[in-house]
């Protein structure tokens, strides 16, 4: 039953959790992940009673095994697996909405260690996994954004928990995905930016055409950070790997800027739609968005009270041309405006429906619409470890037209 739900559970900012700089805000977050299991949202059920939804069965599981995926009856039925870094883990770590010639969107979602999950409009419940296991077995799979219609996305060697050969290969840390041919194709190197290949990139964003990255470089006396700011005046997409003449633009940044670039932004600065979407929440309620837009580079993230309140819950929104989404960890969710070539619902104000409900430390992740049909990621979580994970199909118009 597809219900609103008074219990949240927050998801952690994982992005962060292998850098120095915000090692401080992550701990904050995975330990208000443990902590709030269970905790009741302190609101009247009156702001939601008006727009909760109930509906049978109309929503599918899969979980991750190896290098494909396999249908389930719910999350608890797949045969347990040993606790790994979530750096380590089959899980999905981003999503990403590219629009399509049919005003629908096609979506990419990075599996760590597997490839690239893909799903369709034209092929409903149908999701294709491509795989490149020489890349990702050897990498972490990060961000996917958004260059020249292409997925892009960063990878990167987590030392502190992935063992080290003596002989290092030399990795990419951004990676072209072509949708086409299913073809992965090394973009940069860290010989581009000028620096050793010893040196990691251990984060990378992208906003508005400029790169932000942090370096992480271990010798056996220290481990050093470092912060780059760079952009290519010719599109990296467009550079062969056969006839390289690509030239970056750097500029070194200092702990306070890249700090400073991190840090997410007041929710009262949020774009109008995006304070609709949260609106049923009262105004000082404390919490956490990442969120994504379609054809767009890194997350935003807007915070709405401080980062030090133990109430602080998170979650993932996406702002789509007719549609915004957000999903909390525990899948409670608010949808505003209509879906693909379809009419507007409930005259443009939220509507609140609850996922299906999770196990004990499990939790909802990063999502993705494609035609009539939600793709979510699911997880389970212990601090840092992650063991089961996959991703669950809702169909959003029997949902949200039809099962009012």
């Amino acid at each position: 039953m597809y219900k609103f739900s008074k219990h949240f559970l927050p998801r952690g900012l994982t992005l962060f959790l292998n850098l120095f700089i915000s090692s401080l805000l992550c701990f904050f977050i995975f330990s208000c992940k443990q902590n709030q299991i269970g905790r009741e949202l302190e609101t009247s059920d009156e702001i939601l009673r008006a727009s909760q939804i109930k509906t049978q069965k109309i929503h599918q599981w899969f979980y991750f095994s190896g290098n494909s995926f396999y249908e389930t009856e719910h999350p608890s039925a797949v045969p347990r697996l040993i606790k790994k870094p979530w750096t380590e883990t089959e899980r999905i770590s981003s999503s990403l909405s590219i629009r399509n010639d049919k005003r629908d969107y096609d979506l990419f979602f990075t599996v760590n260690k597997v490839g690239i999950l893909i799903a369709k409009p034209g092929h409903p419940k149908q999701a294709i996994l491509a795989s490149d296991q020489q890349l990702f077995s050897q990498l972490t799979a990060g961000a996917l954004v958004c260059i020249d219609n292409f997925p892009v996305f960063h990878t990167y060697k987590n030392s502190f928990f992935s063992r080290l050969t003596e002989k290092k290969e030399k990795l990419p840390f951004l990676v072209q995905f072509h949708p086409g041919t299913s073809i992965f194709l090394p973009l940069l190197y860290t010989s581009d930016l000028g620096i050793s290949d010893a040196t990691e990139v251990t984060d990378l964003q992208y906003a508005k055409g400029f790169w932000i990255a942090a370096l992480k470089t271990e010798s056996s006396e220290e481990t050093q950070f470092d912060y780059l700011n760079f952009f290519s005046y010719e599109p990296i997409t467009r550079q062969s790997a056969a006839k390289r003449s690509l030239h970056l633009e750097k500029k070194q940044l200092s702990t306070a800027e890249y700090r400073e670039f991190l840090s997410p932004l007041p929710f009262s600065t949020a774009p109008k739609r995006l304070q609709d979407l949260y609106k049923k929440l009262p105004p000082d309620y404390p919490f956490y968005c990442m969120v994504s837009e379609t054809n767009a580079g890194s997350s935003l993230s807007y915070l709405n009270g401080s980062i030090s309140d133990e109430k602080l819950i998170a979650s993932n929104a996406l702002i789509a041309d007719s549609f915004s989404l957000a999903v909390f960890a525990d899948g409670t969710s608010f949808f505003v405006g209509a879906l693909p070539n379809k009419n507007i619902l409930n005259q443009g104000e939220p509507l609140a429906f609850r996922l299906p409900r999770l196990p004990e430390h499990f939790s909802y992740g990063d999502f993705g619409v494609s035609g009539s049909t939600l793709y979510i990621a699911w997880e389970e979580s212990f601090f840092y470890e992650t063991a089961r994970s996959g991703f669950l199909t809702v169909d959003l118009e029997e949902l949200l037209y039809y099962a009012q």
